[in-house]
């Protein structure tokens, strides 16, 4: 099997290099948040929230401690309002028959034992986990393993808040 080269950037189309260039700087904005994130302690106060619908109380890491209205994509996703109160957050990350179809192709793509929609409905860990990979789908599209991307605080307190663990326990992010 032989392999195309790919055109170096200076070959692109001029829309190309122009996607390319934007998606970069946004890269560079949200590593770069991310930055400031991690060098502030912003578990204390909500004075950083610019959308009314942060809450830390279930995050456990600095990391996580950001605002949809403080970087892209999510800023793009919701321009006026809280990225959560979009009617697509609510219908792709916390209607639960959308999250149980979602959770079942993810077993089916990973090659696991697709579980029944009865068992699934009941198991909230299942679809916060479910709510996290649609919400980062969503925001960021398919990104492959290994590269990870953080959610707002108002994304985990509100799919936290729909499928709640029973002991309070969450999963923060890791590198």
């Amino acid at each position: 099997m032989e392999f195309e080269e790919q055109p170096r950037l200076s070959e692109a189309p001029q829309r190309v290099r122009e996607a390319l260039v934007d998606e970069q700087i946004k890269s560079k904005h949200y590593n770069g948040l991310m930055q400031k994130v991690l060098e502030k302690e912003r578990l204390e106060s909500l004075e950083w929230c610019q959308c009314g619908s942060c809450d830390t109380s279930t995050i456990g890491v600095p990391r996580s401690a950001f605002c949809c209205k403080e970087v892209e994509p999510f800023l793009s996703l919701a321009p006026t309002g809280c990225f959560v109160a979009e009617a697509d957050f609510q219908k792709s990350c916390l209607d639960v028959h959308q999250l149980v179809i979602s959770a079942q192709t993810y077993d089916y793509a990973k090659g696991n034992i697709v579980r029944d929609s009865a068992s699934l409905q009941k198991d909230t860990k299942a679809l916060r986990f479910a709510a996290y990979r649609n919400c980062i789908f969503w925001a960021f599209g398919k990104l492959g393993k290994g590269h990870r991307k953080e959610l707002p605080a108002c994304a985990l307190h509100a799919i936290r808040k729909a499928f709640p663990d029973p002991a309070g326990n969450y999963v923060d992010f890791k590198c």
